[in-house]
């Protein structure tokens, strides 16, 4: 699923009316590399360049489906920990929420049916890959997200900052997260 250029194909809409949706960045911590896919083409968005993901079904709390897609897409077994990343998207009624995860088992095993690709990325070559207008829109955003979340995880399992969230506020989530731990 991902992000969508055209018209948006048939998918469940959640009880606000609007599709969600969910993509998961999974990186190589020793070269800084990302796990994209080149979408298969009959699939929306079909030839371009995302983060593994998809639609969430009705009821489906988000990490299910963060965990579900990675699963479907790779045949992996992920765990993930998010969302880190949000888009609520104006024209089209359609909200991706993204979270980092890591590989816990199963070896790589693209659908073919949904992904013509797997591909590691530095930052700069998605960016690349945006100027050539070959990544969905808003790819290279979710992957600084994704940076900054592995970044504030390298020294605690706490809560990371939401985008234009308060340092208090994060302050409290994350004295929450600890008296919950």
């Amino acid at each position: 699923m991902a992000m969508y250029h055209g018209a948006m194909p048939e998918r469940p809409r959640q009880s606000d009316g609007r599709v969600h949706g969910v993509i998961v960045a999974l990186r190589d911590a020793s070269e800084g590399r990302f796990l994209l896919i080149r979408r298969a083409l009959g699939v929306a968005s079909g030839g371009k360049i995302a983060f593994p993901g998809g639609a969430v079904e009705p009821g489906e709390p988000l990490q299910d489906a963060a965990v579900r897609e990675a699963a479907e897409e790779l045949g992996w077994s992920v765990r993930v920990r998010g969302p880190v990343w949000q888009r609520v998207f104006d024209d089209r009624p359609l909200t991706l929420w993204g979270f980092v995860g890591v590989w816990v088992d199963g070896d790589l095993r693209p659908d073919p049916a949904e992904v013509a690709e797997t591909m590691w990325l530095t930052r700069a070559e998605i960016a690349g890959f945006e100027e050539a207008n070959e990544a969905l829109i808003g790819t290279g955003d979710f992957a600084d997200a994704a940076a900054r979340a592995w970044r504030n995880e390298a020294t605690t399992d706490r809560p990371v900052r939401r985008e234009g969230e308060r340092a208090s506020t994060l302050d409290r989530r994350r004295a929450k997260a600890v008296a919950d731990g």
